[in-house]
């Protein structure tokens, strides 16, 4: 009995993370005035919980990896206040650019 039940944990876990699927890298420019908005917060969120941040380096360029697929809510953290944005990312990961101070 015990050794069916050691032989059955594989399985079991190897269902549990098959189900988590990841769309890689996600990277993107952010600019203002059409100018590189250097040391900008990008946070992703999922369900209310922060799940990726990254900072903007002096081109405008952040980069973040590993993300599941699925909906996020945005958030840019920049100089003159907070944006929010949503994004759908799918399996082949993504490119978002976003403008901010635009209205």
């Amino acid at each position: 009995m015990a050794q069916k039940l050691y032989s059955a944990i594989p399985c079991v876990l190897l269902l549990m993370f098959s189900t988590v699927s990841f769309a890689g890298s996600i990277s993107g420019t952010i600019t203002k005035d059409s100018r590189p908005a250097a040391h900008v917060i990008v946070i992703f969120q999922q369900n209310g919980r922060e799940v990726a941040r990254a900072i903007t380096g002096d081109d405008g360029f952040y980069f973040v990896r590993d993300l599941q697929m699925g909906t996020y809510t945005v958030r840019i953290l920049h100089e003159h206040g907070v944006e929010t944005r949503s994004v759908d990312i799918d399996s082949s990961g993504a490119n978002f650019n976003f403008i901010v101070g635009a209205r």
